[in-house]
């Protein structure tokens, strides 16, 4: 049974019913859901400007685009494999 909460908001005259999250978040996992131990793999950041028609901005992830970069492919596996970690419960499906 979902519990009710009537709130206030500041600077308005509207109150809200809010469904308890618990609620949802109960009923949402699964109990034989496994998640990798490690948080995803993040790319490394090189600063890298740009410039293009008067207007300047960084792109930390530019090196990305040279598919020849073997960091890109180290990179790209080490995704893979979180990937193929966290989906490893659905192979069944």
């Amino acid at each position: 049974m979902a519990h009710r909460l009537l709130i206030h908001l500041p600077h308005s005259h509207a109150r809200l019913p809010l469904i308890s999250s618990s609620f949802f978040s109960t009923r949402c996992l699964r109990p034989s859901a496994s998640f990798p131990p490690q948080p995803p793999p993040s790319p490394k950041k090189i600063p890298f400007t740009v410039s293009v028609d008067g207007r300047t901005w960084q792109d930390p992830y530019q090196w990305m685009s040279n598919t020849d970069d073997p960091h890109l492919l180290e990179h790209l596996n080490r995704e893979n494999s979180y990937t193929n970690a966290f989906m490893a419960d659905t192979l069944k499906l």
